[in-house]
């Protein structure tokens, strides 16, 4: 019974798939005099197919109305109008990065499994000690292994849901795109950037609706944080802002330490006051 529940409270734990992959993105027209675009835009980071050099994003399109919708000429923005900095990786390169990205996620899978194989072996390693705590230890590593795997599949089967098959029909870029009445599309899209790039953690651009109104967008892009590709920028932000904290720190001390010696000079000087004033006293006394 207590296997059933910790298995229901993983499931919940998990979550239910959604359309929606963050926050929806805000769009305007560029023409003051025509509407907004209707379409729902929200993407993340995939947490499974970022790597060091290139980022894999999810997007998902939602239409939400009863006409066909249609982007067309889709142009990507990225933060701190540094688009020089960033590629959409395209063509035969998206060919190599997928031929690349298979072999990398096959090791990966590789090692993985060893690991959970050897957890595995060590908790029921120490179930067999004559021993009640290394039993319970032993109980507790292996218990807690199948409920990690569990978890892991939960989430996969729920990523698959949520995002698109990794095929060309649908990249984001590179073609129209048209989305269904009432329905939802998702979409992949694969990035480098340059080593001096900025943390993105949002993104944007610009596309023409069904009437070729332009339309602009932009969006907090969910799961930054926990993309490999933003290792290198995270690390290098930490750095300049631990840089900053300790020269303001210093900075900090160092007008603590002439705010004390002003302190201690107005008090010596109060005091010389007082001490002449005795004096004066004295002598006419």
């Amino acid at each position: 019974m207590r296997n059933v529940f910790l298995v229901l409270a993983i499931t919940y734990l998990a979550g239910c798939a959604s359309n929606q992959l963050g926050d929806v993105a805000h769009i305007s027209s560029v023409d003051d005099t025509r509407s907004s675009s209707a379409l729902k835009i929200s993407a993340r980071f995939s947490p499974y197919y970022c790597s060091d050099y290139f980022a894999y994003l999810d997007f998902s399109i939602e239409n939400p109305t009863s006409k066909w919708q249609i982007i067309s000429d889709l142009e990507l923005g990225f933060p701190y109008q540094s688009n020089d900095l960033f590629d959409v990786v395209t063509g035969e390169r998206l060919a190599l990065w997928r031929e690349g990205e298979g072999h990398r996620q096959k090791l990966q899978r590789h090692n993985d499994g060893v690991t959970s194989l050897a957890v595995a072996g060590v908790g029921l390693g120490l179930m067999a000690v004559d021993n009640e705590a290394a039993q319970v230890a032993g109980a507790a590593l292996y218990a807690g292994n199948a409920v990690s795997e569990l978890g892991s599949d939960i989430a996969s089967d729920i990523n698959r849901v949520e995002t698109a098959v990794p095929v060309f029909a649908n990249y984001l870029v590179g073609r129209d795109i048209e989305v269904p009445p009432g329905m939802t599309r998702k979409f992949w899209l694969v990035l480098s950037a340059q080593e001096q790039a900025p943390l993105m953690a949002s993104i944007g651009g610009v596309f023409d609706d069904n009437e070729g109104v332009q339309q602009v967008f932009k969006m907090p892009l969910e799961g930054w944080e926990n993309c490999q590709w933003q290792g290198e920028r995270k690390a290098f932000l930490r750095s300049r802002l631990e840089r900053k904290s300790m020269k303001q720190q210093i900075h900090d001390t160092g007008i603590e330490r002439n705010n004390l010696r002003l302190k201690m000079a107005a008090l010596i000087n109060k005091e010389n006051e007082l001490q002449q004033a005795k004096l004066s006293q004295q002598v006419q006394n």
